[in-house]
């Protein structure tokens, strides 16, 4: 949580407490979890903090699920960076080839 520029210490911690405390209310009743976000009233006043809101649209992943989805989005970036480097090796080589690379010999 980033709000060190427009709320107190107390005002950050306040809201931290809110939001844990949400969380374990979630919990005890057993229901479906739901993403939380903060709501700010906007006042100028730094002592003023935020309040969590549930949003029910957006029901949390089970821990599978959640799994799941790391699993697939490191394999994207790690596919990614595959993509990349096999690019830029490509470009070595072909600089290699071609007389203008000066750099380290190449496989």
């Amino acid at each position: 949580m980033m709000a060190g520029k427009f709320f107190s210490r107390d005002a950050i911690i306040d809201t931290r407490r809110n939001l844990n405390r949400m969380n374990a209310i979630q919990k005890r009743q057993g229901s479906v979890p739901y993403h939380t976000h903060f709501i700010t009233c906007g006042c100028p006043d730094p002592i003023c903090g935020a309040y969590p809101s549930i949003d029910k649209t957006r029901p949390l992943p089970s821990p599978q699920q959640a799994e799941q989805t790391l699993r697939a989005r490191r394999h994207q970036r790690k596919a990614r960076r595959k993509r990349f480097n096999r690019a830029r090796l490509e470009q070595l080589r072909a600089g290699a080839a071609s007389g203008s690379y000066t750099g380290p010999t190449l496989i």
